[in-house]
């Protein structure tokens, strides 16, 4: 039996590997953030892997567990403190990708594990209730997937829904307006009230939307080289961010009564943009109140917003560009995809 005075029923060599299990897991915890802005401990991850090639799994698993960031954070170590549970399962797959990559000298790799099951336990009085169980497969292209959201996101809120995306394997802007909906606004549009505890919303959107531009950029030039019949490619999430900052920039413009290129090229000591304060304050009031406008709207009423605000002040598109923006603000549930990307892009913009 266990520790915990549990019989194990098995073959004795079963029996054998059983007491040693505990060895195999992984333990992270799961960080929830308040309504202050705030983080709270809940719980703890336990993940389990289901190894499918025992002889590879005990050669490199060893090593995995000396690889570990011994970096503190409180008394408990850094990198066990997760966003979401399921970043756990992913932590776990990736540094067992990692160590197996190396040993196989960048060839094609070999998984020792089949899959990771995933428990969130929290203790409420004397007794361990289990919040969450999941299971996770390594399909193809999700650690590298991972491993580029890992690279740039610092945001409690934008890395947690890029990742449950990820594995629910959807666009990976779906569920925001859920989140906008559940939690203060000051937490995603820059003000004077948003958290200072938190790596700011903003610029992780704005990385997102960036990356997203330049394999866009890339996309149009190999289109252009092949000389393809095929249909010119189209990035919404880009055109939906031009529009969003063409409107902000002249609103910001009109209220601050600065215009962007009396500064656009003036530079502080340390190299930044000398953005005006006025200017600044201005974008932000500008922002909350398209944000909130936004929130608060559904289908035909956001569809009437959308076009009725965003599209009053010039917007460069080429036809094409227009077309299929309308396009998509008009098919079956097209203005939730607008939607969200509006209001990460005011988001982004602010």
């Amino acid at each position: 039996m266990n520790a915990e005075k549990i019989p194990f029923r098995g073959r004795v060599e079963q029996n054998l590997l059983l007491h040693f299990w505990p060895l195999t897991t992984q333990v992270f915890v799961p960080e929830a953030i308040d309504r202050e802005g705030k983080g709270e401990f809940k719980g703890y991850v336990i993940v389990i892997p289901e190894v499918n090639d025992l002889e590879e799994f005990c050669d490199v698993y060893p090593h995995l567990l000396a690889g570990l960031d011994p970096q503190m954070r409180g008394y408990r170590p850094k990198a066990s403190i997760v966003d979401l549970p399921a970043e756990g399962g992913l932590e776990f797959l990736r540094h067992l990708s990692l160590l197996a990559r190396q040993k196989a000298g960048g060839t094609e790799l070999k998984y020792s594990i089949s899959a990771v099951e995933l428990f969130h336990l929290d203790k409420q009085g004397n007794n361990i209730k289990t919040r969450a169980a999941e299971r996770i497969v390594p399909r193809q292209g999700l650690l590298k997937q991972y491993e580029g959201v890992r690279a740039f996101c610092r945001n409690p809120f934008f890395k947690s829904q890029l990742l449950i995306n990820l594995l629910r394997e959807v666009e990976w802007y779906e569920g925001f307006s859920h989140v906008f909906a559940l939690h203060p606004w000051e937490f995603f549009v820059r003000s004077e009230k948003t958290p200072t505890t938190l790596p700011f919303f903003s610029f992780d959107t704005r990385r997102k939307f960036e990356i997203l531009a330049e394999e866009f950029q890339h996309q149009q030039e190999a289109y252009t080289m092949a000389e393809s019949p095929e249909q010119k490619p189209q990035s919404l999430e880009k055109r939906i961010y031009d529009m969003i900052g063409a409107y902000v920039r002249s609103r910001t413009e009109t209220r601050s009564k600065i215009k962007w290129a009396d500064f656009k090229d003036q530079k502080t000591t340390e190299g930044k943009l000398a953005i005006p304060s006025a200017y600044v304050e201005a974008r932000q009031k500008v922002c909350a109140d398209v944000f909130l406008a936004m929130r608060s709207r559904r289908e035909q009423d956001f569809v009437e917003y959308f076009t009725g605000t965003i599209c009053s002040v010039p917007q460069f598109l080429p036809a094409d560009d227009y077309l299929f923006v309308s396009q998509t603000l008009l098919e079956d549930g097209g203005w939730e995809k607008i939607k969200a990307l509006s209001m990460l892009a005011v988001a982004a913009h602010s």
